[in-house]
C-alpha cells in the first residue's frame, strides 16, 4: 500500500503508523505540505478567529476555535515565538495566552511529544517553497502578530546586525506552512521542493508525477530532478478569497521574462480549462 497525504493528512498517516502494526503493509508514504511542526496561521486563528477558510465572521470563529482539538495539533511547535531578543518554541502557557484552553493545550503537547519518534516508511517529503508565509509571531497586548521572517542563526547561534539586533531572514514556505515546518524531524528523507501554494500543492503536475513514479516503483525523488522545481523561487501571490464577478490580481515573482510559462485557469475539479490569461 502507498499513502499519499496532503497537509494534515500527513499527520493522520503518521498517527495510523504510530503503533507499528501496519508498517509491513505500507510500502511508502508521501506527505505534501504537512505541518509536522505546525503553522503560525493556526496560532492566529486561535487568537483572533482570523485566517480560517470560509466566510464565517471572525467573532464567531473566535468563540469556536478554542474548542477545536484539531486546531491545537496544528499550532507551531518550533522556535517561532519572539520573546525579547530571541525566539523560542511556544509552551502550554503560551497557548493559553493566545486564548486556548489549558486542558486541550496540554493534551496536544503530550500528543506531539509522544509522536516525536514516529517516522514514516520510505518517506517522500514534498515541501512547498517560494511563497510568502507567516514564519513567526509575537504577542502584543494579547494579540498574536504574525511575521514574515525568522531570526537568522549560524550553527544555532543568533546572528546579530551592526546594531546588535537579531538579523531577520525570510525563508518563506507554501503560503501556509513555513518551509522547514514541513520537515519531519528525525527523518532521513530528502525534501522535494515545489514552488506552489499550500492548497494547490497536491494538484500540481510535479507532485502528481512524483506520486505516479512511486506507484511504478520510483524510490528516489532526486531522479525527477528539475521537474520538481529544484531550488527555483517561483512565487505566486494570490488573495485567499475573491468576490464573484470582481477582478483580482495574481502576481508572479522570481521568473525571468524570457521564461517559457503558460497560465491556465481551471474549474474546481481541475478537468476543464476555462481561461488563458496573459
Amino acid at each position: 500500500m502507498l499513502i499519499v497525504a496532503h497537509s494534515m493528512g500527513g499527520l493522520l498517516a503518521r498517527e495510523v503508523l504510530h503503533g507499528g502494526e501496519l508498517n509491513d503493509d505500507v510500502r511508502a508514504v508521501m506527505t505534501v505540505g504537512t505541518p509536522f511542526a505546525g503553522a503560525v496561521k493556526a496560532a492566529v486563528m486561535l487568537n483572533s478567529g482570523k485566517g480560517a477558510p470560509g466566510r464565517l465572521p471572525a467573532s464567531v470563529l473566535r468563540e469556536i476555535t478554542p474548542t477545536m482539538p484539531g486546531l491545537y495539533d496544528l499550532l507551531p511547535g518550533y522556535r517561532c515565538l519572539e520573546d525579547g531578543t530571541d525566539m523560542r518554541a511556544p509552551d502550554v502557557d503560551d497557548i493559553v495566552a493566545l486564548g486556548g484552553r489549558p486542558d486541550l493545550a496540554r493534551a496536544s503537547a503530550d500528543w506531539r511529544a509522544s509522536r516525536s519518534g514516529t517516522l514514516l516508511p520510505e518517506h517522500v517529503m514534498v515541501v512547498g517553497v517560494g511563497q510568502r508565509t507567516w514564519q513567526s509571531y509575537r504577542l502584543d497586548a494579547g494579540a498574536a502578530v504574525a511575521q514574515w521572517h525568522m531570526f537568522e542563526r549560524d550553527g544555532g547561534r543568533l546572528v546579530l546586525d551592526e546594531d546588535g539586533r537579531p538579523r531577520t531572514e525570510d525563508r518563506k514556505g507554501d503560503g501556509t506552512v513555513y518551509r522547514f515546518a514541513a520537515h519531519l524531524r528525525g527523518s532521513d528523507a530528502r525534501p522535494v521542493t515545489v514552488s506552489q501554494e499550500h492548497g494547490a500543492l497536491a494538484r500540481s503536475a510535479s507532485v502528481i508525477d512524483l506520486a505516479r513514479g512511486m506507484l511504478s516503483g520510483l524510490r528516489h525523488s532526486d531522479e525527477l530532478g528539475d521537474m520538481l522545481g529544484g531550488d527555483q523561487v517561483l512565487e505566486l501571490r494570490t488573495p485567499e478569497c475573491a468576490d464573484l464577478g470582481t477582478a483580482f490580481t495574481i502576481d508572479v515573482h522570481g521568473v525571468p521574462r524570457s521564461a517559457d510559462l503558460d497560465c491556465v485557469v481551471r474549474e474546481v475539479s481541475g478537468l476543464d480549462a476555462v481561461e488563458y490569461p496573459a
